[in-house]
């Protein structure tokens, strides 16, 4: 079959004089179509042809047919280091664990995209359709892993599990249908960049995670879709230096996005950047530990992401030095809710929600941020709340404010309704004509204080006040 371009034509201009150049693309066969789209290179071909499955080398050489492995297993064994291993489209069914050993490092397991599924039928635990120990350099792109449903005693495994890998690469996967811990396990890693994922609907039993991460330093994921997971859509324990940028998230079970401590012999996962992400439904960020884990997450930073319809946008149980900032928080019941220690809470929008900030640690900084339409936009504890502002109908958010009052003639104080979100620290008040007596403030609240004087005046006496958490 063959694949026709019809002639095209451009105009050329030159020296005043035009010219038609015709363009004719001739027919592509389909045997320079594939030659086109798929690697030029390769050691090693996997295809299928009339229901069998086979590997050959770059010579043409059988090397494997039929295998429980769809022939990865050989031609992994193949190529042992340094190779590329491609696999035509096609329905590959696996049963036995494909493994990638220490030996096996600087390799790359290629598909041709959507059309290349790997498809487990693995039956006993561990569940791992590849298991990876201790290989460096390797990538696995452009393919599809199905989990085929199976329901697994031991739901901890996962599907695709790496232990201990370093320069650790995931592109362009898409993974379904998976009963197993994680879609995907990464642990003891040194650096992880996986980009282009499309991870859903895994999993009917809790556990089942999109991504767990767990003890590794340098995890980057980008660019990725992860829905509808039954726990986490990721999930990060006691890692270091984690970047979660650009990637949507929608109604993953537990969370979408795990920052968490789940051991207490090292650190909390350390220095995280979640940026640019765009997260529904369920809880969008939890930064927490695990019971009886001395341990916490330290230098979280949530910045520029699009939180909507949650029940909590973000929810800190425990952890410092923690920045959100200039996120937009759309339809939660509660924003953010926070008991971290040292965490600046700045620049945000938050919208259409039922509680804006509640925050129970009094190192909690509010600075800058928008409230519209929300109904309480700050509750609980802080140290500091400067500069936000609350629109329709909702009370100002301020921690200083300032006004004037009269005290009546012929009375002694007067009432005034501060607006503060505090009781505060410190009142000033002006007389703005001549006291016939001294002036004091007392019943301070944290709704409002009294301004008294010891002689009554005989007309209305303008008085300035200032207040300050």
């Amino acid at each position: 079959m063959s694949r026709f371009i019809y002639p095209s034509f451009k105009a050329v201009r030159v020296i005043n004089t035009w010219f038609v150049v015709y363009v004719l693309i001739r027919p592509v066969d389909r045997k320079e179509f594939e030659k086109r789209t798929f690697p030029h290179v390769y050691d090693v071909i996997v295809y299928k042809e009339a229901g069998h499955v086979y590997a050959k080398d770059a010579s043409g050489n059988v090397i494997c047919a039929d295998s429980p492995t769809s022939c990865l297993q050989e031609a992994i064994n193949y190529v042992n280091s340094g190779g590329l291993i491609f696999i035509k489209p096609g329905v590959y069914d696996i049963f036995n664990t494909v493994y990638i050993e220490q030996q096996n490092s600087n390799i790359t397991i290629m598909g041709s995209g959507r059309s290349t599924v790997l498809k487990s039928y693995k039956t006993d635990d561990p569940p791992y359709m590849i298991r990876l120990n201790l290989a460096k350099g390797v990538t696995l792109r452009d393919f599809v892993a199905d989990g085929n449903g199976i329901a697994y005693v031991n739901v901890r495994d996962s599907l695709m599990s790496f232990n201990a890998p370093t320069d650790l690469r995931l592109i362009n996967l898409e993974c379904f249908n998976t009963n197993t811990g994680a879609c995907i396990d990464i642990g003891y890693a040194n650096l992880v960049y996986m980009e282009g994922l499309y991870l859903h609907d895994n999993g009917s039993i809790k556990m089942s995670d999109g991504i767990h991460v767990g003890f590794s330093k340098r995890v980057y994921l980008y660019n990725s879709h992860i829905s509808e997971n039954t726990d986490a859509g990721i999930a990060f324990d006691n890692c270091e230096d984690v970047v979660v940028e650009n990637n949507y998230f929608f109604y993953n079970g537990m969370a979408n996005i795990f920052i968490w401590s789940a051991n207490s012999s090292i650190p909390g996962t350390l220095r995280s950047l979640i940026a640019g992400n765009h997260i529904v439904g369920k809880t969008g960020i939890w930064i927490g530990r695990y019971q009886n884990i001395t341990t916490e997450p330290d230098g979280v930073n949530i910045v520029g992401n699009f939180i909507r319809d949650t029940y909590i946008g973000v929810r800190i149980d425990v952890g410092s030095n923690v920045k959100i900032v200039g996120n937009l928080i759309r339809g939660s019941n509660t924003a953010i809710k926070t008991s971290g220690w040292f965490v600046d809470i700045s620049d945000n929008v938050i919208t259409d929600s039922q509680i804006g900030i509640d925050s129970q640690s009094e190192t909690t900084h509010i600075r800058n941020n928008i409230f519209v339409v929300v109904n309480t936009p700050i509750t609980g504890m802080f140290r500091v709340v400067d500069s936000n502002m609350s629109f329709y109908n909702t009370p100002s958010v301020l921690n200083r404010n300032s006004g004037q009052v009269v005290i009546l003639a012929n009375a002694t104080s007067v009432n005034v309704n501060h607006d503060l979100m505090c009781t505060p620290k410190k009142v000033l008040v002006t007389p703005l004509a001549q006291p016939p007596g001294l002036i004091w403030v007392n019943n301070i609240t944290n709704t409002q204080f009294t301004i008294n004087i010891s002689t009554a005046p005989s007309i209305d006496l303008p008085v300035a006040w200032y207040a300050e958490c």
